[in-house]
């Protein structure tokens, strides 16, 4: 067949893409988290999320990119912090007599005690600032649904108690803005019953302040972080090869742009607290001490019940704002199961054990993978993982793709002399694509037949080989590029490519240069139909 023959083919699918009149799909309904309601608000924003990471990748190394690693940045802020809180005892003095006076003093030793209090004032920010980004961009990205609920539970609680411990931090300086949050939180205590007399008696006067009452304040403040270190423990509990912190060389330069912006502009302190008069012209610090412009105005019942429902709403974002929706959690099929523990390596949120064998032949092996649904996000990276296909992922049977693929590519259905595959993760670059699923026509990419999937990991290294055994002039296969909305996936797949995990792409039956592995994120989708064409017009001119 010619190549005009080709061409006039190719447009002719291009044009009359109306007739296919069903089974049309977005490549963006293959995610599991898909029907969230708003999601097309949440995709809207996410974007530009992505592109934001995208343009500052081309300046920014990955392992130094602070919008891809926020929340290891934040904890490593938190150990900063943590760390300069403890070094602030040598100078401290926890008595609400002495406290101001030896905050004061501070600032005569530029180097020592007023460079580590501002280490600790700008890295409690700095947690705050990233750790804010962080949840935004999870939010936004949809991953707070289904078995990730923890993570965004255990997300929230370890912000509040940061917040909280901030807070009270603030109240050790003992200056005027430490006197406003004591009468702001005396405010909110005194509506439950705790205590016999109200504790804003405490604050009428400044010898009237209960010394006891700062002392339990400062311990507190002390105590609060092993209850977060608790918390991110929960928080990153299902994840597999978590990058809880920054590494050493990032770690070094953000700690070296904090003792720049330390000594730069040091840690600044108000007047002394003052109980008998209202102080004015207080700056605060917006991350901390904004509840100060409701504490001021509002009563204690008020701001319990603004607090509250605040909370309660936060809280219940994975449940709110999920549809209901068919199961498609994989499960393992015991008797297939050949016990190799390859998806039990695999899966990015631990999902996986190894249990021992009660069905099929034992001298397969003594354990077969076992998937616990409460984990289990459902991005199907352990189909891409198995050998013997023992894993049945409802939503996208291998079976039944192998099957649509040897019916596109067979000999009686093809509409085209050269055809290509395309398989198009949803979080990807591809997400835009209008497919009909029966089919695999694409009105976006005239040439290709398409799959969609849920995440590039999905694809076993079989799959790519059968399209090309099967005559597909080239497969073309879409993954996420940064921070990846199923983490490890992408990453795993572009190694089997390359034969660096198992189960490799076999190299030495087929050739590499007709696979196109293209990691673009969802803002590059013009980019990502270049590279399609220009991957098909150059496997056509070389067949020319």
């Amino acid at each position: 067949m010619s190549n005009n023959s080709n061409d006039k083919k190719t447009n002719n699918t291009f044009y009359e893409w109306q007739d296919f009149k069903t089974n049309i799909v977005k490549a963006s309904e293959a995610v599991p988290d898909s029907s969230l309601r708003g999601r097309r608000f949440l995709d809207r924003v996410d974007r530009w999320f992505r592109k934001l990471d995208g343009v500052t990748l081309r300046y920014i190394p990955e392992n130094y990119h602070p919008f891809i690693q926020a929340g290891a940045i934040a904890n490593f802020m938190f150990v900063v912090a943590v760390i300069t809180g403890f070094a602030l005892l040598i100078w401290y003095s926890p008595s609400v007599h002495y406290a101001y006076d030896s905050v004061v003093s501070m600032s005569d030793k530029p180097y020592t005690a007023e460079l580590i209090r501002s280490l600790h004032r700008y890295s409690s920010d700095a947690f705050m600032l990233f750790v804010l980004f962080h949840a935004f961009k999870v939010f936004f990205a949809g991953r707070f649904s289904g078995s990730r609920w923890l993570a965004w539970i255990t997300g929230i609680i370890a912000v509040l108690l940061i917040w909280f411990d901030g807070w009270l931090g603030y109240w050790l300086v003992w200056d005027e803005r430490a006197a406003m949050i004591a009468t702001g939180t005396a405010k909110m205590i005194d509506v439950l019953p705790i205590f016999a007399e109200p504790l804003k008696a405490s604050f009428l006067t400044d010898d009237s302040f209960n010394s006891v009452l700062f002392l339990i304040v400062f311990f507190m403040h002390m105590l609060i972080p092993i209850a977060f270190g608790i918390a991110i423990w929960l928080h990153v509990a299902r994840l597999n090869k978590p990058a809880f912190i920054t590494n050493r060389n990032f770690s070094i330069l953000l700690l070296g742009s904090l003792v720049i912006v330390s000594l730069l502009f040091p840690a600044d302190v108000e007047g002394p607290a003052d109980l008998m008069s209202a102080p004015e012209n207080v700056t605060i610090d917006y991350f901390y001490l904004l509840p100060l412009i409701l504490t001021e105005r509002l009563q204690g019942g008020t701001l319990w019940l603004i607090f509250l429902v605040g909370f309660i709403a936060v809280s219940s974002v994975p449940w709110i704002m999920k549809r209901q929706k068919e199961d498609t959690q994989p499960v393992i099929d015991e008797i297939k199961c050949n016990g190799c523990t390859q998806c039990f390596h695999d899966c990015p949120y631990n999902a996986i054990s190894m249990v021992p064998r009660e069905k099929g032949n034992p001298k397969k092996s003594e354990f077969v993978a076992n998937i616990d649904p409460s984990i289990c996000v459902s991005c199907g990276i352990c189909v891409g993982s198995c050998d013997p296909v023992a894993v049945e992922y409802p939503n996208l049977s291998p079976w039944e793709i192998r099957s649509k693929i040897d019916k596109w590519l067979d000999e009686e259905n093809r509409t085209l002399e050269g055809q290509f595959i395309a398989f198009v993760c949803g979080n990807s670059a591809g997400s835009l694509l209008t497919i009909d699923s029966e089919t695999g026509e694409c009105k976006e990419m005239p040439g290709y037949l398409v799959a969609t999937l849920p995440c590039a990991g999905w694809v076993h290294p079989t799959l790519i080989e059968r399209a090309l055994k099967k005559g597909a002039e080239g497969v073309l296969v879409s993954g996420c590029e940064s921070d990846p909305d199923f983490r490890l996936g992408a990453d795993w797949l572009g190694d089997r490519i390359e034969g660096e995990r198992h189960p490799e792409f076999r190299k030495d039956r087929y050739e590499v240069d007709r696979i196109l592995y293209l990691k673009l994120d969802k803002p590059d989708f013009s980019k990502f139909l270049t590279e399609a064409q220009q991957f098909r017009g150059s496997r056509e001119k070389e067949n020319r």
